[in-house]
């Protein structure tokens, strides 16, 4: 009597092989690609929260900005200090990049000690490069009358993976500049009456875009001297 073999012939065993590689490189390719379009939503995410709240602490502040009045206020003189509420915006070169700063005085200082009263305090927004492309905004914060204008990489981040900040001002008539100097016959010692922020963040392609607007509260008109 002969005996079927129930095993199994090499080509079958192959075969097999061959289609759970098939079943095992789809399957594990539909994970990689779940868990990658989920990491890319949260960096989104992320992002969005990050310039969402940076953009909100920049109007507070600018909602918030100190501006000399006349008669308080006069042109300034030859060799004379600039006046300590100027409002001075210029761009930066920094690694073959430009990117804007904003210095002005608010009475949105942050304290590290909550036990001091709010008072006026100087704020720098500018740019500081933390490593090869990468970019960050800091918010400096010197409380009156320690208006020395310095930087520091203690000042706090405002956001992260910066690609791009741009200021746009509005003078009383809708005229627009990029930049600005509250102590410049250029600018006729005027403040802004209105000013845009343009934000471009994260890693992706395209970068994500920020954008918000809003008015001085209190500006100085401009005049002859």
């Amino acid at each position: 009597m002969k005996f079927k073999s129930s095993g199994f012939t090499l080509v079958e065993v192959l075969i097999a092989v061959f289609i759970f590689g098939i079943i095992a490189t789809t399957i594990f390719g539909s994970y990689h690609s779940v868990f990658s379009n989920a990491q890319e939503l949260n960096n989104r995410i992320s992002d969005d929260e990050m310039g969402m709240g940076c953009l909100t602490r920049m109007t507070r502040d600018l909602s918030s900005a100190v501006i000399s009045l006349p008669p308080q206020y006069r042109s300034p003189k030859l060799n004379a200090k600039p006046d300590p509420h100027r409002f001075l915006s210029q761009n930066d070169l920094l690694a073959g990049l430009n990117f804007s700063s904003l210095r002005f005085t608010s009475l949105s200082h942050t304290p590290m000690d909550i036990r001091l009263p709010d008072r006026i305090s100087e704020i720098i927004y500018y740019i500081d490069q933390t490593g090869q492309d990468q970019y960050v905004l800091r918010r400096a914060d010197h409380p009156y009358p320690f208006f020395d204008q310095t930087k520091s990489k203690k000042d706090p981040i405002l956001c992260e993976n910066i690609k791009s900040i741009s200021f746009t001002y509005y003078d009383q008539d809708g005229k627009t500049y990029d930049r600005w100097d509250s102590e410049s016959a250029d600018f006729g010692y005027a403040t802004p009456k209105g000013i845009e922020i343009r934000l471009e963040i994260g890693e992706g392609d395209p970068p994500r875009v920020f954008e918000t607007g809003t008015g001085i509260p209190s500006w100085r008109m401009k005049t002859n001297r």
